[in-house]
């Protein structure tokens, strides 16, 4: 999203939680909602895990998600977490 990639990610966080709001959860507003976060943020991961329940083929969030998972717990980790979206 151009608004947090511009240093505005309160705004970004702001607007997108509005129009979720009024609309509904997807995919795509969940992974943009994530990115309003730091990495380091536990916000950015549960809202990508949220877009991936609704979801798992959207690659942006997958690819995000997974490489949080390895870094997390290494080869390990990331096959954890493979399954558990394959579970999902």
């Amino acid at each position: 999203m151009i608004l947090a990639k511009n240093g505005k990610e309160l705004e970004a966080r702001k607007l997108i939680k509005g129009y979720i709001k009024k609309h509904e959860e997807s995919a795509p507003l969940l992974t943009d909602l994530a990115c309003t976060y730091k990495i380091s943020d536990d916000e950015f991961e549960k809202n990508l895990w949220k877009a991936i329940k609704i979801e798992p083929n959207i690659e942006k969030s997958l690819t995000l998600w997974l490489a949080i998972q390895n870094e997390k717990g290494g080869e390990e980790g990331y096959k954890k977490a493979l399954l558990k979206v394959v579970a999902t």
